[in-house]
């Protein structure tokens, strides 16, 4: 270790610690939801769905969501939500119209 002799046999633990070297990925490449106009805030709209090959007792294989960008931004910037954990989406705001 520091040039000296060890005359006695030394247990040495090594901990492999994952790495998170797989990126989550979705189950489906496109997901169609729907919701009628006018409908209240709460409204569930769709659920997605996502797996991470990495282990998933380590926060590297843990899928988390959510949503970065909603267009068009109108009538309001976040008309819908996404439950981190579960991937269910549903409406925010009332004001959903199709005109």
């Amino acid at each position: 270790m520091n040039g000296n002799q060890v005359e006695n046999p030394i247990d040495l633990y090594i901990y492999v610690i994952d790495m998170n070297d797989n990126r989550p990925e979705f189950r489906n490449q496109v997901y169609n939801g729907s919701v009628d106009e006018g409908s209240k805030p709460g409204t569930y709209v769709m659920h997605v769905s996502a797996f991470d090959a990495d282990d998933n007792t380590t926060a590297n294989g843990m899928v988390r969501y959510r949503i970065l960008s909603q267009t068009p931004h109108s009538p309001i910037p976040n008309m819908f939500t996404i439950n981190s954990e579960t991937g269910d989406i549903v409406t925010v705001a009332a004001g959903l119209d199709c005109e």
